[in-house]
């Protein structure tokens, strides 16, 4: 999907699950003997990327369908930014009708200052958290209270929790130390983390090593792993802003990124691995074991051998494609609380089309069927110059201005009954932009924002740095700011991201200068300006320069280092200056 400043054109392909026509399956909705309900302890470093937030959204779907009990929840870091881990969490409980879920925090651990989205969701949700327990005596008691091999943790941040869990002592919930306690009450733990079968820095492991290697050397339960390759190329979160009604997953999105902007979705996929049987969506690559480095950035190793000692670790492959798997995600992110729910449209913003004249179209209504039933949709006040296709709108936008405010009514039917209506509002646009049909290779094309930046704007869409300084002769330039989580992909080859530019112009490129003696080799054909660009978190940006003639820009990955984590670069555009000879 392709999604500018103005929304210029939007194509997106049918997609047929041929993987669900078997109706063999027995996970999210599908047909066979109902599984046990998985009881569920949830760990969330929460505060400091949103997919925690789609995680939880995923787990009380799952929990929705019966398919998991959620016994407990815990926030893995500490910190300004975490103390409203708790709050924030209970405010989705709430929202999901739990709001009875006990939550615990960190008594000691790793401190994160920075809130996309976690006191702005408490402030503006209604929770009622009673008692906020330490995290560790609260896993101890919801533990002792659970039969024998019955309980399964997810991870989805720091291992500080599990930390210290493993290094606690007998209480009077327990006589049982704390390794003992998993051994004996645990099924398994799944874990967003890791990068295999590489290696290398990750994040949630190397962020608190003494932790993680900790775990890695002493967790007496089986370990699956979801690795980064497994959420990175899955971005969820596309539809959450159509959503009707307040919803506190939707906000977080909003206020962790941009308004309509998709995140990559590693925490959601160790979610699902944990309650639904994994074999469905991935091949599991077993019989290995995992060691953590004490140098963060040498990170994790995968080691393809037979356990040892009590080590018993696996990780997951793609198996179904992302295409696939963001619409099954995404779908589980999507729930509401409400159990008789019917079906209904999702609809752009503002309900409004925007077409550029004269030129070919083709938009696919994004409608979200809870029941799933025979889904058709009928139109009225359709003009000649469009074609309808059940949910599909397509044709040429008319040269005439007398095409503008056109509005189709689409009514939506399941099981041959009206369930809802949506009013499109169809928008000519006079003139193209600049940059239009921004194209990233991750497919997180939704993070993409197009327009002018100054000082005290964000830098990109998915973080909150702003501009501190910027060159005068910049202040005009369009800015293409793309998402962060883009800028360490190192799968994505040279055409990593692309746009069309309505006329020649002039491209700057802004490069981490933490980075600089590692920039890709795509820049070394480019001007060096000198110059730099400055963000309020202390990030600097060295500025290089080429021009294109009008037409299709293509630049290049941002690294093809597999081990080394760095910021997107900066790509600003402004239309070339014809200089006259003689004048």
């Amino acid at each position: 999907m392709i999604i500018l400043k103005k929304l210029i054109i939007i194509l997106l392909p049918t997609i047929v699950f041929a993987l669900f026509m078997s109706g063999c399956l027995d996970g999210i909705g599908h047909s066979g003997p109902k599984k046990a309900t998985v009881k569920i302890i949830f760990d969330t470093d929460i505060s400091s990327d949103w997919d925690d937030v789609g995680a939880v959204a995923v787990l009380h779907s799952l929990a929705n369908s019966g398919e998991a009990d959620i016994l407990a929840m815990g926030v893995s870091v500490t910190g300004e930014g975490a103390k409203w881990g708790a709050p924030c969490l209970d405010a989705i409980n709430t929202f999901y009708h739990r709001p009875n879920i006990p939550i615990g925090v960190l008594s000691r651990g790793l401190a994160y200052n920075n809130s996309f989205y976690s006191e702005q969701l408490a402030r503006e949700f209604p929770y009622d958290i009673d008692t906020i327990w330490d995290a560790t005596d609260l896993y101890r008691k919801v533990l002792s209270e659970q039969p024998d091999s019955s309980v399964v943790f997810v991870t989805t941040g720091y291992m500080t929790n599990i930390a210290n869990l493993l290094e606690s002592k007998p209480d009077r919930y327990s006589k049982l130390s704390g390794i003992d306690l998993v051994r004996r009450k645990v099924i398994k733990m799944v874990s967003s983390a890791g990068r295999f079968p590489e290696g290398g820095y990750e994040y949630n492991l190397s962020s608190d090593v003494p932790s993680a290697k900790m775990v890695l050397d002493t967790w007496p339960r089986p370990i699956l792993f979801s690795g980064y390759k497994v959420g990175s190329r899955i971005n969820s979160g596309k539809r959450l802003p159509y959503l009707k009604g307040k919803n506190p997953v939707a906000r977080a999105f909003e206020l962790a990124s941009c308004k309509g902007c998709c995140n990559t979705s590693f925490d959601q996929t160790a979610v699902l691995a944990a309650v639904i049987d994994p074999d469905l969506y991935w091949d599991i690559v077993p019989e290995g074991y995992t060691t953590m480095s004490a140098n963060p950035e040498i990170g994790i190793q995968w080691h393809p051998i037979k356990s040892i000692q009590h080590k018993n670790h696996a990780y997951l492959v793609e198996k179904v494609p992302a295409r696939f798997m963001e619409d099954i995600i995404e779908d589980l992110m999507m729930d509401l609380p409400n159990a008789t729910r019917k079906t209904f449209f999702t609809l752009p913003y503002d309900n409004r089309i925007e077409l550029l004249k004269g030129n070919a179209f083709a938009y696919k209504l994004p409608y979200y069927s809870y029941s799933k039933g025979d889904i058709t949709i009928t139109y009225k006040n359709v003009p000649d110059w469009i074609e309808v296709k059940n949910d599909s709108v397509v044709g040429t936008a008319p040269s005439q201005e007398k095409a503008v405010g056109n509005t189709i009514q689409a009514i939506l039917y399941e099981n041959s009954k009206p369930v809802d209506t949506a009013n499109l509002t169809l928008a000519i646009l006079n003139s193209q932009n600049l940059v239009t049909n921004v194209i990233t290779a991750s497919g997180c094309c939704q993070s993409i924002k197009v327009e002018k930046l100054g000082v005290g704007d964000k830098v990109y869409p998915d973080r909150p740095f702003k501009l501190q300084s910027i060159p005068g002769k910049y202040s005009d330039f369009t800015w293409i700011s793309a998402p962060t989580n883009d800028g360490h992909r190192y799968d994505l080859g040279d055409n990593f991201i692309s746009f069309f530019a309505s006329t020649n112009v002039t491209v700057v490129v802004g490069y981490d200068n933490d980075f600089i003696e590692l920039k890709p080799t795509w820049l070394n054909n480019w001007s060096d300006t000198g110059e730099e660009i400055v963000d309020d978190s202390g990030h600097s940006f060295h500025l290089f320069q080429n021009t294109f003639p009008r037409g299709k820009v293509i630049l290049g990955n941002n690294t093809a280092k597999i081990k080394t984590l760095r910021l997107m670069y900066l790509i600003l555009v402004k239309e070339k200056e014809t200089v006259y000879a003689g004048i």
